[in-house]
């Protein structure tokens, strides 16, 4: 796992190339609107060789699956 940032934390976990990478943003407040979408262009800038993710796994839609309800976020980690 790899983590960067001070007030707000990006951690990257997984394998590049394997089925899954993980990205979790901790520190964001509550009440911020945000796609899944924008989180993964505001992580991946952070994230060293992220240009060299395979395509196959960029052209797949990112999955929130913590800290976003109904398109805001609630002040937990989103992963």
């Amino acid at each position: 796992m790899n983590l960067f940032g001070k007030n707000i934390t990006v951690s990257i976990s997984g394998d590049r190339s394997g089925p899954v990478l993980l990205v979790t943003l901790d520190g964001l407040p509550s009440g911020v609107p945000l796609s899944a979408d924008d989180a993964w262009k505001t992580a991946s800038r952070h994230i060293p060789g992220a240009a060299e993710i395979p395509l196959e796994h960029q052209e797949e839609a990112p999955a929130v699956i913590s800290g976003l309800r109904g398109g805001v976020t609630n002040a937990e980690p989103l992963t």
